[in-house]
């Protein structure tokens, strides 16, 4: 977030925080209790984006759900817009490190112009496959396998 801000000259605000520090949602298996936990985890400095165009970013979409309770946060502070950015490609595969849950992928329930409609927001907008390789191949990284190519 903070690179795109200083490449684009748009202000890098943090907006969004932790409550409390109580853990990470991404173990919790069951979706109604991980939903519960993670609205009582974030909170938001309504003033920082009511009536304002906000870009959202975050590493990856997954299951959705967290980047679906910061939407829902957006919308009830009246943001005037929501762009999620995504700088890596739309994950497709699980990952063979078991990096993540269990759980089934968004991706696996949504088609890429779905999710629009499914975080209600302007726009989600994923890194091209092709520069993100290029990235992972020239930072030494071989990371590919969330986000093999179809």
């Amino acid at each position: 977030a903070q690179g795109i801000s200083a490449y684009t000259s748009i202000p890098y605000v943090e907006a969004l925080y932790k409550k409390v520090e109580v853990g990470r949602s991404f173990d919790i298996q069951d979706s109604n209790t991980r939903k519960e936990f993670i609205k009582n985890k974030l909170g938001l400095i309504k003033s920082l984006v009511k009536g304002k165009v906000i870009g959202v970013v975050d590493e990856a979409i997954f299951t959705g759900m967290t980047l679906k309770q910061v939407c829902q946060l957006l919308i009830e502070a009246e943001a005037k817009e929501i762009h999620l950015l995504i700088p890596t490609p739309e994950c497709r595969n699980k990952c063979t490190f078991n990096m993540q849950p269990s759980r089934s992928f968004l991706s696996e329930n949504y088609s890429k112009g779905a999710l629009k409609e499914y975080f209600n927001v302007e726009d989600v907008i994923f890194q091209n496959f092709e520069t993100f390789e290029n990235i992972m191949e020239e930072s030494g990284f071989n990371y590919l396998c969330c986000f093999e190519n179809e």
